[in-house]
């Protein structure tokens, strides 16, 4: 019997976009950084910034790379959903 190709239901992207976007906004305030000093730092604006903190925007690989460089993190650290926890402001 053939597996099931199993893909996540819109709604667990929608969590684990708020949970990233969460993690995101944490690392900009742990760093003391607006909205806008972020987005020049990434080459984006602010309203992009906003929106990746509010789960309403994809993520790109290049985007979480730049952040990942801006916050001195590597990556994994911005999309693992247990790290929520760890940034204390």
């Amino acid at each position: 019997m053939a597996k099931k190709n199993r893909q996540p239901t819109k709604k667990q992207i929608g969590r684990y976009k708020t949970a990233v976007g969460e993690n995101l906004r944490l690392a900009r305030l742990r760093r003391r950084l607006t909205q806008e000093k972020l987005a020049k730092l990434v080459g984006v604006s602010q309203y992009h910034i906003s929106r990746l903190e509010w789960g309403d925007q994809n993520l790109t690989l290049t985007m979480l790379l730049k952040l990942a460089f801006a916050f001195d993190m590597m990556p994994q650290e911005l999309v693992d959903d247990t790290i929520r926890g760890r940034f204390s402001i």
